[in-house]
């Protein structure tokens, strides 16, 4: 990586940077030692978590809280004592403070019930996404196609709403256009047999369009809906059928253990692009030579000095 980013500088025993200081984070991400250095790191913590794994999955009811967490933070200190560059201490303390805000919580409920499932101890997300992706990924295509109605509503807004727009006679009295509104101006545009004048054809058929997008809309909320209170229903009655094998799993993997990880990934990152930062700071700081600046200065100088004359001053 040092060879990436450094080349030997014009002066003996001085480095300049080999990259523009713009594509400095992007080197350091993208390089392998960085990709060595994450994998290692992301090792010792999958260590940590299956040498500790079934010292959670035995928790009962009757266990002690305190005892596990001073297990599982020394545990951790002992585990990152030998990783390069990342704090020992900054591992600990994303223990802690998840252990402070969620998993204390979590584990005096196990010590006093056992592992039963109840949606303060497994959310329903973790449950969804374990068991029914398939349908709440349904849901999202769902919402995506109403948003995209939506979308098409507010453009044609946007385009024919204002001031002698083709939208403008099918407002409410409140600016808005409903689908009550649109078919009443639809109603003053139609006649006798059906059909406007041929200079109301272009608002007439905008209106109809407008009109079939809220229906369309509304129909697909409505699929929304009835998708989402089906899989609510799913994820109840998966709630009462849970075992303690499945609970564990939620609880241990996909909750602590995915959290946990995430914050370690957070660490590793976090030190890159500190390293990131300060070396694009010293690239843009000292990125001019010294007898480049010294003309720069002599340059602005020069041009003070005329200014100033021209003003009537003399530089002393």
């Amino acid at each position: 990586l040092q060879v990436q980013l450094f080349e030997a500088g014009a002066r003996a025993g001085y480095n300049q940077m080999k990259v523009d200081a713009s594509q400095v984070k992007p080197t350091i991400f993208n390089h392998p030692e960085f990709s060595a250095f994450n994998q290692g790191i992301t090792a010792l913590f999958s260590t940590w978590m299956k040498r500790n794994k079934p010292l959670l999955s035995a928790l009962e009811a009757g266990s002690h809280p305190k005892a596990l967490i001073e297990t599982l933070s020394e545990d951790l200190l002992t585990a990152f004592a030998p990783a390069p560059l990342i704090d020992k201490y900054d591992v600990y303390q994303a223990l802690m403070t998840y252990w402070s805000e969620t998993m204390q919580d979590d584990v005096y409920m196990i010590a006093i019930d056992g592992w039963v499932a109840n949606p303060e101890l497994i959310p329903t997300e973790l449950i969804v996404r374990r068991y029914f992706s398939a349908e709440q990924k349904g849901i999202e295509t769902l919402s995506a196609e109403q948003e995209a109605l939506t979308a098409q509503m507010d453009e044609l807004n946007e385009e024919h709403g204002g001031d002698e727009g083709l939208l403008e006679e099918a407002k409410s009295e409140k600016g808005k256009v409903s689908k009550a509104s649109i078919k009443a101006r639809l109603k003053d545009l139609t006649m006798d047999d059906g059909r406007p004048t041929m200079e109301d054809k272009d608002e007439f058929d905008l209106l109809n369009r407008y009109l079939q997008l809220i229906e369309d809309a509304a129909e697909a909320g409505k699929k929304v809906k009835d998708a989402q209170k089906k899989l609510d229903e799913l994820v109840a009655k998966k709630y009462a059928k849970l075992n303690a094998d499945e609970i564990k799993a939620l609880v241990i993997d996909d909750k602590w253990f995915t959290t946990l990880t995430a914050e370690v990934e957070a660490q590793t990152q976090s030190i890159a692009t500190q390293f990131a930062g300060r070396l694009k700071e010293l690239a843009e700081r000292y990125g001019s030579p010294l007898p480049q600046l010294t003309d720069e200065v002599e340059t602005l100088t020069s041009k003070v000095n005329t200014h100033l004359k021209k003003m009537g001053f003399a530089w002393k």
